[in-house]
């Protein structure tokens, strides 16, 4: 991979120190993707969407005694539906 990044960019400038600029631009994306994946980690979500507004409140209600708890709007086939959403690792920790 390096050799490929190494030639496109003697492709564009005619430098004798190509492979090392082709290595900091591979050197700083690899940091980079590290840096998104461990200070910025992916929440994930367990939803549970409902017909109707009642029923979806009174589950919020009693989720929300032992989670952080997300009430949102979820739109299918033209029609909205109330859903409940919980934090996955605190799912899994409880």
């Amino acid at each position: 991979m390096l050799e490929e990044v190494a030639k496109r960019v003697m492709e564009f400038a005619e430098d004798e120190f190509a492979e090392s600029y082709a290595r900091e631009f591979l050197a700083m994306s690899k940091t980079v993707a590290k840096v998104y994946r461990f200070c910025w980690p992916i929440r994930v979500y367990i939803g549970w969407i409902f017909e109707d507004p009642k029923t979806a409140k009174e589950v919020s209600k009693i989720f929300r005694v032992f989670f952080r708890v997300k009430n949102e709007w979820r739109r299918m086939n033209g029609r909205e539906f109330p859903a409940v959403f919980v934090d996955f690792k605190e799912w899994i920790d409880f």
